[in-house]
């Protein structure tokens, strides 16, 4: 799972073990508009519908893109969806942005819409490897 995950996972369950790390990957994440869209930067999207997954990386790099550009997530309308319903939102004009990751990048960027310029503003993005604790120390017999 993405990195940022684990933070809202601790807070709701705190009984998670880290495993393993990849290194950061910032551009397998980006904010995708419809090509002929007048949003050019992150600051364009302020009062704009943003699709984006609650309590991901998504969310995060939204989060981080914003605050460069002086701006909070109270001055967009976010919109809480999927990869797949946002894309869908995002052809059908309910939403002006989606903010999503690998697969889901590459076919949007394959189909009409192309990615606004914040992969510089992202300063990490990783998959983490996590188990629950109980179950890890249960199949492996450990003692954590």
């Amino acid at each position: 799972m993405g990195d940022t995950v684990p933070i809202f996972q601790h807070k709701e369950d705190p009984k998670i073990i880290y495993l393993g790390a990849e290194p950061p990957n910032p551009n397998a994440h980006g904010i995708v508009v419809p090509k002929p869209s007048l949003i050019h930067s992150v600051a364009d999207l302020k009062k704009k519908k943003v699709g984006y997954e609650k309590l991901s990386n998504k969310h995060f790099l939204l989060a981080q893109s914003l605050e460069k550009t002086h701006l909070t997530l109270r001055a967009i309308r976010s919109v809480y969806v999927s990869p797949e319903q946002g894309l869908e939102k995002l052809k059908d004009g309910s939403i002006n942005a989606l903010v999503v990751g690998e697969p889901y990048l590459s076919k949007a960027l394959n189909t009409g819409f192309r990615k606004l310029d914040v992969h510089s503003l992202f300063t990490s993005n990783r998959d983490v490897y996590v188990a629950r604790a109980d179950v890890y120390k249960k199949k492996y017999r450990l003692l954590l």
